[in-house]
């Protein structure tokens, strides 16, 4: 009997469709890092660099951890497509004077059947091939001035690949760093950000691949009008190693005081903007549109955020819904 799902396959169901990357884009290692596990930002578009709230200091930005000398907590979920799952959990608080510290970690798995074939004819098996994926880090940082932030991420990333097959898993590691600046100004209803990310070293890597880590460096911008303080808009620009520029826009507003909010949110690249209005150019994101909600129930001597998104997929793709909550103590 031969193997139907053989290692390629494992690779291809594990990584594709997990980041948006368009057809040359020839893949990352630790795509799965891409994956946004913050519901609140994937609502708003994707745009997390200088929107302070929901776990953005601690997946995207480290210098928005300043933003808040609460304990605090986070947890998300986020389906990527069928069997591939991503939960995260993450952690901070103040330390004396020295800033603030954290401590994050994100995990993906996917089981795939394996499939053997008999004469032609497909035999189910008890074996999973699949893959599992961690990313744990440590972050910190420090308030240099009432309108100014920085901090940095210590990143360890660690993918394993299953076949099924006794002696034939794969896997890859590496240590890597974000570097992040933040600004707000005018109470906060206009914030700056930006961030070098992903940058580092390749500790091991699976055997014949020569794929580069998903290094970028993103910038991004927040703005709450000054006569409509219940209105947030924000955009993100970002440019990966071997991928487009890539543009990440958010709307956020609330109808209730600070309890109930809406968000909608719309990623896009510069080659989507070039082949706007052909009808046979396929988005190089495969996430289009999202949309989100925020509840924020007044419970006293806490302040917990629930966030819930919707993210419509491209190329024929379900919409998953994802979900988070970010607490402060």
């Amino acid at each position: 009997m031969k193997r139907l799902n053989l290692l390629p396959c494992v690779l291809l169901l594990s990584l594709s469709g997990i980041h948006a990357q368009h057809r040359n884009a020839g893949g990352y290692l630790f795509d799965f890092i891409n994956v946004n596990p913050d519901a609140y930002s994937a609502s708003m578009g994707g745009s997390s660099v200088s929107v302070p709230g929901g776990g953005n200091g601690y997946f995207h930005n480290p210098a928005m951890l300043s933003d808040n000398s609460s304990p605090a907590i986070f947890l998300g979920y986020a389906p990527v497509i069928t069997d591939i799952n991503v939960f995260s959990v993450a952690a901070g608080r103040s330390v004396d004077k020295l800033g603030i510290v954290a401590f994050s970690f994100i995990n993906l798995s996917s089981d795939i059947p394996v499939v053997l074939e008999n004469g032609g004819a497909p035999v189910y098996t008890d074996d999973v091939a699949g893959s599992r994926s961690y990313a744990a880090a440590l972050s910190w940082a420090y308030r240099f001035a009432d309108y100014f932030s920085a901090g940095v991420t210590l990143r360890g990333l660690y993918e394993r690949l299953e076949t099924g097959e006794a002696g034939e898993d794969f896997y890859s590691s590496a240590l890597v760093i974000d570097a992040g600046v933040y600004y707000n100004f005018f109470r906060k209803r206009l914030c700056v950000g930006g961030v070098i990310k992903n940058v580092g070293y390749v500790t091991h890597q699976y055997s014949g691949s020569d794929l580069p880590l998903p290094s970028g460096v993103e910038v991004g911008i927040s703005y709450t009008p000054q006569h409509m303080r219940n209105v947030k808009l924000c955009c993100d620009v970002g440019k990966s190693v071997g991928d487009f520029v890539t543009m990440h826009t958010g709307l956020e507003a609330y109808l209730f005081k600070e309890y109930l909010a809406v968000r909608v949110g719309l990623p896009f690249s510069s080659e989507d903007l070039k082949n706007l209005g052909d009808e046979d150019f396929e988005k190089t994101n495969n996430n289009s549109v999202a949309f989100g909600i925020g509840v924020n129930p007044p419970i006293r001597g806490i302040k917990t955020r629930f966030n819930f998104a919707l993210q419509v997929k491209t190329q024929g793709a379900p919409p998953v819904f994802q979900v988070s909550n970010a607490t402060e103590f």
